[in-house]
Formats: C-alpha cells, sequence, structure tokens
C-alpha cells in the first residue's frame, strides 16, 4: 500500500485526533479549507459524513468516510479514518491509521496512505505522480504533526 509513517512522541488518542480534525486541516496543509454540512460541524466523523476540502479556492476535493475508528468500540486496534475522494478531480481514498508503539501510550506511529488518481470524464489518469504527490504532503503533515 502507498502509505508514509513516522513515530510521533504522543499518546496515539492525541495524536489522531489531531490528525483526524479535517475541520482544523489548515493547521497541516495552510492554504485548504474544509467545508461540512450545514449542522455537521464540530461533530464526530462517522461512515457517511460528506465534506469539501478546497485548496486555494482552486482545487475542490470532494469526500466521505467510510471508516471511522476512535478507539472506542473496538479499543486496542488501530485508530483509523478512511476517506473516498470523489472528486471532481481527484478521486480514489486516503486513510490515516495511529497506533501506540509502548504500553505506556506515550508514543505512536501515524500512518497516512493515498491511493488516488486524476479523473477525466469516466477515466481516472495519472494514478502512480498523483499518488507521489499526496504522499509528499502526507510526509509533510506528519513531520509538522511530530513537533506539534
Amino acid at each position: 500500500m502507498p502509505e508514509v509513517s513516522r513515530t510521533i512522541p504522543a499518546s496515539a488518542q492525541r495524536t489522531f485526533a489531531l490528525l483526524a480534525d479535517v475541520e482544523r486541516h489548515d493547521r497541516w496543509i495552510p492554504l485548504t479549507t474544509i467545508t461540512r454540512p450545514p449542522g455537521e460541524a464540530g461533530t464526530p466523523l462517522r461512515p457517511g459524513s460528506r465534506f469539501l476540502a478546497d485548496t486555494a479556492g482552486i482545487l475542490p476535493d470532494r469526500m466521505v468516510v467510510t471508516r471511522a475508528h476512535d478507539g472506542a468500540a473496538h479499543p486496542g486496534e488501530p485508530l483509523a479514518l478512511h476517506l473516498r475522494k470523489l472528486g471532481p478531480l481527484l478521486v480514489g481514498e486516503t486513510w490515516i491509521r495511529v497506533q501506540p508503539t509502548s504500553p505506556e501510550a506515550t508514543t505512536c506511529v501515524a500512518t497516512w496512505g493515498y491511493r488516488v488518481g486524476i479523473a477525466v470524464g469516466h477515466r481516472v489518469i495519472a494514478r502512480r505522480a498523483t499518488t507521489v504527490g499526496c504522499l509528499a504532503m502526507a510526509r509533510m503533515v506528519l513531520w509538522r504533526a511530530g513537533l506539534a
């Protein structure tokens, strides 16, 4: 799977809360704003939740949550957020997974992955190049998260 990982000097719960807070995604990617449907702002993401990430006012990226696991229902499993990218330009999937690395829960490994391409009509092109570009962004986010 195309993904990047980094050990973060914080608990898995704290790290996941930071990385999965889509409404504050601008802390990691400054030119991106998130818009959630009316009545959903500030509520936890759950399967079926939708939002729009708009980068620099020129790259709309519609997404829907396909899996959200914050640790409450299944303790011990990695915390995870899976999103399906619906276009209009980027299509595919992205995911965040966070797992504690020690019983003391003072560090964790955060993983961010992408499998995306560019939508052109009914075709998807440039999967590898698009995924590599998104992974570079994810690497920067995880580096910044390790300093937060």
